[in-house]
């Protein structure tokens, strides 16, 4: 019985050890993104997405570069990322107005 414990003991301490390897802290990741598209993870290519898309920081032609469109000649990838990215903020307003969280 104790063997038990001690078995469920540990596999939660070695869980959340590589839980905390996960954390990324945005602020630092946004900092040194600058003028390049990072596409190294699922992360850090919706971060670059986004941050090329923001008002104050707006290259739609970065962010199109996040997309997958190789084998699509006749697709507008700029045009393509700044509807994706209305339809994202359009789902963000929704859950604010219908209180869905």
């Amino acid at each position: 019985m104790l063997t038990k414990y001690f078995l469920f003991l540990s596999f939660l301490i070695s869980l959340s050890s590589t839980a905390f390897g996960q954390i990324l802290t945005e602020g630092q990741e946004i900092k040194s993104l600058g003028n390049s598209v990072n596409l190294s993870s699922p992360y850090h290519t919706t971060l670059s997405f986004f941050y090329n898309l923001e008002e104050n920081h707006f290259y739609p032609e970065k962010a199109a570069l996040t997309l997958n469109i190789k084998g699509l000649e006749d697709i507008d990838s700029e045009k393509w990322s700044i509807k994706l990215k209305q339809i994202f903020e359009g789902f963000k307003q929704f859950e604010s107005e219908c209180g869905v969280s």
